[in-house]
């Protein structure tokens, strides 16, 4: 008689659980309200737009930033959501990229009470012409000088949440203009990326 009592009670939970997991106006407590492994029919209720390779891209999340305007979502059907990418708003700034530095420095303080310490990665190549404080912006442009924050690595232990690497990354668009972007990979970004590689291959 118990035993059957606590199977009866393992499967309202089981169904619960289900139930809770399929719900798509649920927020989980993952980066931007996701969690790693979501099914694309978990997330019925977002306006996702196809854009190819298991892409979708979508203006709103369960939990959105203000310095974000656009997020990618990889979610390929046999590993679920794998990787998110938010693409940050434009910024205004100078030159010498304070603008761009504030925010940058703004979100990595952000990042870190939720994931910790970062390591930040600011330098011009050893060879680029742009080395003056006023060539910032140009250097960024160019892709001679790098502004980056990261944290944890894909072949290291998991940070939080299934998330194993983060990268906030400053861009700029002009000499007075730039964005951030945001990536999260999830434990199961590798074997993603390897379905997905075997698929294209087989094209050929």
């Amino acid at each position: 008689m118990m035993r059957a009592f606590k199977r009866m009670v393992e499967m309202r939970l089981l169904i619960t659980v289900v139930v809770l997991l399929a719900s798509p106006g649920l927020t989980f407590a993952g980066p931007f309200g996701l969690e790693m492994g979501m099914k694309k029919g978990q997330l019925s209720s977002l306006e996702l737009t196809d854009t190819g390779d298991y892409m979708y891209t979508t203006k709103q999340l369960p939990k959105n930033h203000s310095a974000f305007l656009l997020y990618g979502l990889v979610i390929h059907p046999e590993t679920g959501l794998c990787m998110i990418k938010a693409i940050g708003k434009s910024i205004d700034t100078s030159s010498y990229g304070e603008g761009l530095r504030g925010k940058f420095d703004q979100i990595t303080e952000q990042l870190g009470k939720a994931y910790g310490e970062a390591e930040v990665r600011d330098f011009l190549r050893y060879d680029s012409i742009w080395d003056e404080p006023k060539d910032f912006m140009t250097g960024l442009r160019k892709g001679e000088r790098v502004l980056q924050a990261i944290w944890g690595d894909v072949n290291g232990p998991e940070i939080k949440d299934g998330v194993f690497e983060i990268l906030l990354t400053a861009d700029a668009t002009s000499s007075d203009e730039g964005q951030l972007s945001l990536q999260y990979r999830f434990a199961n970004h590798e074997r993603c990326q390897d379905l997905i590689e075997s698929e294209e291959a087989d094209a050929f």
